[in-house]
């Protein structure tokens, strides 16, 4: 079972933490930046998730557009 930890516990502990984030190095050793042919590579791997999201979204949309028509066309009969 968890203990309950004070507002004052809560507020040293965070505080700890965040004074050991802060005080390592920005980038660690082994950091490189990436590369021009990286980037691109990601941005064209982004670029094609976003583009199958946007499509599988409109499929959604007109197939609940159908539905939504054919509802309309029960209820007249």
């Amino acid at each position: 079972m968890r203990k309950v930890l004070s507002n004052a516990e809560r507020q040293t502990r965070f505080r700890a933490t965040k004074g050991a984030l802060s005080n390592r190095s920005t980038k660690s050793s082994f950091h490189q930046p990436r590369t021009s042919a990286e980037r691109q590579r990601l941005y064209k791997a982004n670029e094609k998730l976003r583009l199958k999201n946007t499509e599988t979204q409109e499929e959604e949309f007109t197939q609940t557009q159908e539905e939504q028509y054919v509802q309309h066309l029960v209820k007249e009969c």
